[in-house]
């Protein structure tokens, strides 16, 4: 099975051969199954290359709340929130139509993508930064907007948001996300089974393997590891990607062992 067809099938609620395997590291791993590509910053020949090897080639691009902030910065972001939100609005609709732009050029150029990745740190570690109620009058019509203009071409979004954003997991499916990264296990989805059970039947888990744990003995690695894959792999629906960003004092030999564990007990 390719990489496209296995997170396809992941994708999709179907079984595949093994665990998909995906994260936002620097450096080639032949493990991996998806290649995102940015927007701003596209890359044909490397999208072609990717596309020869079969991986699961993905646009990636920042969310319209996630553009506000890199252009205002976070604080100054959300004080326009509460304080102008018609002109928040205003931003969130320009943003939207500039991603929904690029990636219609894309199209038009020939440049066929698998599905998307969309960024869109929307939570501390204990909450979301706005309400449920500024979400749904503010921001849900955008994703709703860049979800469905996928939905028309019959790919899936996969939706990356740091921190507790239980609250709007629901609003999320709603909007069409098919898949949640990265599931922080320190910020509300510890409990794998509680994860899984509570979200796994209508949301693809892309995560929730905690990278803590990649510092430390190759035994405890293993033992970690496959207790939370035969929990979250089950029945399909889940994709291997650390919980948060490699820390540099991980050894890339920890690393390498760590992603062929994943492959032996993330088999089906």
């Amino acid at each position: 099975m390719t990489s496209c067809e296995r997170i396809k099938r992941t994708l999709e609620f179907k079984i595949p051969d093994r665990v998909g395997i995906y994260d936002n590291v620097s450096g080639e791993f032949p493990e991996f199954d998806l290649k995102l590509f940015d927007l701003e910053k596209f890359d044909a020949k490397a999208f072609q290359k990717a596309k020869e090897k079969g991986l699961y080639l993905v646009a990636s691009f920042s969310c319209p709340f996630q553009k506000l902030t890199f252009d205002l910065g976070l604080e100054e972001a959300l004080l326009l929130i509460a304080k102008e939100p018609s002109q928040a609005k205003k931003q969130f609709a320009e943003n939207t139509q500039r991603i929904l732009d690029a990636l219609e050029k894309l199209r038009q150029d020939g440049f066929v993508f698998d599905g998307a990745w969309m960024w869109s740190d929307l939570a501390y570690k204990k909450a979301t930064y706005f309400s449920v109620q500024t979400y749904k009058k503010l921001l849900h019509e955008f994703h709703f907007d860049i979800c469905g203009y996928f939905k028309g071409l019959g790919l899936p979004v996969i939706l990356h948001s740091d921190g507790n954003c239980a609250s709007f997991i629901p609003l999320f499916l709603e909007a069409g996300v098919r898949a949640l990264n990265p599931l922080e296990t320190d910020c509300g989805f510890e409990d794998a089974e509680f994860v899984k059970k509570e979200y796994g039947k209508d949301l693809v888990l892309f995560g929730n393997m905690p990278a803590v744990v990649l510092e430390r003995s190759k035994k405890e690695i293993e033992e970690v590891f496959e207790k939370r894959l035969q929990i979250l792999k089950t029945g399909g629906g889940f994709i291997y990607h650390s919980d948060k960003p490699i820390p540099e004092t991980v050894s890339r030999e920890n690393y390498r062992f760590a992603l062929e564990i994943v492959k032996k007990y993330g088999s089906y």
